[in-house]
C-alpha cells in the first residue's frame, strides 16, 4: 500500500484508538488518553475538539455529520451534533439491555440505527435512531486454545469480546474479537455467517484484532492486528489476499517515509475506509492517524509542527517491550520490559510553572539545604505512575557549572520536589 498521509505526532495525540471518515473527507479521532474527540479536515487541519469524556475508544459519524462516541470508561454511548452538543446519552454500567460494560466500538447505518460493541458484556447491542433499545446478540464461544486472558469471575468468560464494529451496505455486521483472535460476520439480527481466524506471524499463533473496516459490498474486509502491528485484508469469503505492516516507531522528526521502505506500525487499532477506498489506521502507540491507498499511492504527509521552544521528548512505551525516552540533552527515562503496568505515554520535559506559594516553598527548601544547581530542573510524567520493577532516570549535568561552583562530580546528588 502507498502511504498518502500521516496526521499527528506525540504532541497532538495520546494513544488514539478510533477513527472515522465523514462527508468531505473530514476525520474524527477518538483520542483516548486525551479524553476527547478531535475533528480534522481532509488535509489534516484541526477543526474542533470535544471533551468531557473518559477514555473514548470508538467514534462513528452519520451522513448528517452527527458524531457517535463510545465513552468507554463512562460506560455510555453519546450522539453529538456537529458542533459538539449532546443529542443522545445512552446507557450506564450494567448487564441489562441498554446498559454497558466498557463499550469500545460502534457503527451507524443509513437509518441512524446505532450498533455498539458492549465489550466486557460480550455482546453487540442495537438501538434505534432515538436511542431506544432494539435487540442484542452475544458473541459465540471462544475456540479452544486461542484465548489466554479468560477471567473465571466474568459471567461471560467463555464468550468472545467485540471491540470494533463495521457495517456493509446490506446491513451485515462485522466485529473484531481480540479474545477469540478472529473477525466475525453476522447477518442483520445477529445470526453468525462467517468466522475468520486472525493468524500470527509464526505457525500456530494468533493475532489480536482490535479494528475492523469493510467496503460497502463486503468484498474488502480489513482487520488490524494490534499484537503483531500489521493489517490483514480479506475477500468476500474470508480469504486473506494482503497483509502489511511491521512493528516499529515513527519519530516526530520523520517527515516522509523512505521510498520502498517497510510500513511500520505500533499497535494499530481503529480502521476506517473513505468513499474512494483509502484506508485510515489509528496507529495508537505512534500517536498517528495513517492514510493508505490500496494497493498503491504517492507518499505525502501532514504533521502538526512542535512548538519551537518545546525541548520535551515524548513517546509511548509499550508494556511488553519497555523502552527509552530521551531529550536531545540526554535527559531521559529507561523503562524495562514488563515494568510499566500498561502502555505508557512518557514525557521528559522542563519543570512546569507552579503556584507562587509552591515556588517559594521550593526555593526555601533549596536555601535550607544549601544546594547548588548542577542541571536544570526536569519533569518526568505522567505524574503518579507506578511500576512493577525499577526504572532508570537520566539527568544531564554541566562539568563547567560544577567547576565554577567548586563542586566535584562525586558530590552530585539528585533532589526531587513533590508538588
Amino acid at each position: 500500500p502507498g502511504e498518502l498521509m500521516t496526521l499527528g505526532n506525540h504532541e497532538l495525540f495520546n494513544m488514539p484508538e478510533g477513527v472515522a471518515v465523514g462527508a468531505g473527507g473530514k476525520l474524527y479521532v477518538a483520542d483516548r488518553n486525551n479524553d476527547r474527540i478531535a475533528v480534522f479536515s481532509s488535509t489534516g487541519a484541526m477543526l474542533a475538539a470535544f471533551g468531557s469524556l473518559n477514555k473514548p475508544s470508538g467514534v462513528a459519524v452519520d451522513a448528517e455529520g452527527s458524531i457517535y462516541v463510545a465513552d468507554t470508561e463512562n460506560d455510555r454511548v453519546l450522539k453529538l451534533s456537529a458542533t459538539g452538543q449532546i443529542l443522545l446519552n445512552i446507557g450506564r454500567r450494567g448487564r441489562l439491555p441498554g446498559q454497558f460494560k466498557k463499550p469500545s466500538g460502534l457503527a451507524v447505518d443509513a437509518a441512524q440505527n446505532i450498533y455498539v460493541a458492549d465489550t466486557q458484556n460480550h455482546r453487540v447491542q442495537v438501538f434505534s435512531s432515538t436511542g431506544v433499545f432494539s435487540y442484542q446478540f452475544d458473541l459465540p464461544p471462544v475456540p479452544p486454545g486461542t484465548s489466554d486472558d479468560e477471567d473465571e469471575h466474568d459471567e461471560g468468560a467463555a464468550l468472545g469480546t467485540p471491540f470494533a464494529l463495521a457495517l456493509d451496505a446490506t446491513g451485515n455486521i462485522y466485529a473484531a474479537d481480540p479474545k477469540g483472535r478472529r473477525a466475525l460476520k453476522f447477518a442483520p439480527g445477529g445470526n453468525l455467517l462467517l468466522t475468520i481466524p486472525i493468524l500470527g506471524e509464526a505457525p500456530g499463533t494468533h493475532g489480536h484484532p482490535f479494528g475492523i473496516a469493510v467496503s460497502a459490498g463486503g468484498d474488502c474486509l480489513l482487520v488490524s492486528d494490534r499484537k503483531n502491528s500489521r493489517i490483514h485484508k480479506f475477500d468476500l469469503q474470508g480469504g486473506r489476499n494482503l497483509v502489511f505492516g511491521a512493528k516499529g516507531k515513527v519519530k516526530d522528526e520523520d517527515h516522509r517515509p523512505a521510498a520502498g521502505s517497510v510500513i511500520v506500525l505500533k499497535k494499530p487499532m481503529g480502521l476506517a475506509l473513505d468513499a474512494s477506498g483509502s484506508l485510515f489506521v489509528a496507529d495508537r502507540n505512534n500517536d498517528r492517524i495513517r492514510k493508505f491507498s490500496l494497493p498503491t499511492g504517492q507518499a505525502a504527509q501532514v504533521v502538526p509542527a512542535p512548538k519551537a521552544d518545546d525541548l520535551a521528548a515524548r513517546d509511548v512505551v509499550d508494556k511488553e517491550d519497555g523502552g527509552k525516552v530521551e531529550r536531545k540533552d540526554r535527559a531521559g527515562v529507561f523503562i524495562p520490559a514488563g515494568a510499566a503496568l500498561q502502555d505508557l505515554k512518557v514525557t521528559v520535559g522542563a519543570a512546569p510553572l507552579v503556584s507562587a506559594i509552591d515556588e517559594s516553598n521550593k526555593r526555601q527548601a533549596i536555601s535550607d539545604k544549601k544546594l547548588k544547581a548542577a542541571s536544570p530542573p526536569i519533569e518526568y510524567s505522567p505524574e503518579g505512575t507506578q511500576f512493577s520493577a525499577p526504572v532508570t532516570l537520566t539527568l544531564p549535568y554541566s562539568p563547567d557549572l560544577l567547576a565554577a561552583q567548586g563542586v566535584a562530580a562525586t558530590d552530585l546528588k539528585v533532589h526531587y520536589w513533590n508538588r
